[in-house]
């Protein structure tokens, strides 16, 4: 279990558990001491600091819960998205991420054109769009706040003369 640097927003605590496919985000309210066990190993807090998308870190599954950090409830869950996550963006409070090249669909994309989906605040769904590379390159690329791929092995290495490295 890891205590990521970057935190939510008081009166929240996040912990982070990776492996055994997995991935789990313990989200703590210091005031009540309430436990949200999320679908997790990654996630990111939106701009205005009122919501935390919980990516399912996982094999074969696409995972995603999004949490309301002013009513403490998860507003979004499943572990069907329609497809893997390919990287999130943001622009003027849209929140999207981007599909597969190559992602089969009902729907094939016209030319010059990606599959998005974007998250509706209001209906707490995603709506499937698609745009161009252009449109996408006015939106904000987001980062994680917590990425398990950036941390060190939780392991020993050893050189050749077996001391610990």
């Amino acid at each position: 279990i890891i205590a990521p640097q970057i935190q939510p927003p008081a009166p929240y605590f996040a912990a982070v558990k990776n492996g055994d496919y997995d991935g789990r985000l313990f989200l703590v309210n210091a005031r009540n001491g309430k436990v949200m066990d999320l679908m997790g190993g990654f996630y990111f807090i939106t701009k205005d600091k009122r919501y935390l998308f919980s990516e399912y870190a996982s094999d074969g599954i696409n995972g995603l819960e999004i949490v309301d950090l002013d009513k403490g409830v998860v507003i979004y869950s499943t572990k069907k998205l329609p497809c893997e996550i390919m990287g999130w963006y943001e622009k003027g409070g849209e929140y999207i991420f981007t599909a597969p090249i190559g992602t089969p669909t009902e729907k094939v994309p016209p030319d010059g054109t990606l599959l998005v989906y974007s998250f509706d605040f209001h209906t707490n769904t995603f709506t499937e769009k698609f745009i161009t590379e252009s449109v996408l390159s006015s939106y904000k690329r987001l980062s994680y706040e917590y990425d398990p791929r950036k941390q060190v092995d939780c392991k020993v290495n050893y050189v050749e003369s077996g001391a610990v490295k």
